[in-house]
């Protein structure tokens, strides 16, 4: 099989006033207070389009090219990133129990959903 070219750039951290300007832009075009753990997990969802659409203009300042992105949100597309970001949270958890059940021989069972649902 030959290999296929690919340059790959890794994720860039969002700085914090990034992310509050950021949640600035969706509080202003969804009508609603956004937290910043929402942004991450809106950056997170969007970076593999983001990361090809910027490798084809590479932007000078990645800054602004990702404000763009913020100014076209859609509701959806927030909540859509916050189930998914919820959801690998859960299933690193999962595997976390998972690996320290094996190891431990005393403990029967961990159980870090148990403390989850109890902060509910």
């Amino acid at each position: 099989m030959d290999e296929i070219d690919f340059k790959g750039v890794s994720q860039p951290r969002l700085a914090p006033n990034l992310q509050d300007k950021i949640a600035d832009t969706f509080r202003r075009k969804l009508g609603r207070e956004v937290t910043r753990e929402e942004v991450l997990a809106w950056w997170d969802w969007i970076w593999p389009d983001f990361e090809s659409y910027w490798g084809q203009k590479r932007y000078r300042n990645i800054g602004r090219a990702i404000q763009g992105w913020a100014a076209r949100i859609r509701p959806h597309e927030l909540d859509q990133a916050v189930k998914v970001k919820e959801t690998y949270v859960n299933q690193q958890l999962d595997k976390s129990q998972q690996a320290l059940n094996e190891q431990s021989d005393n403990v029967t069972s961990i159980d870090y959903f148990s403390q989850r649902e109890e902060s509910k």
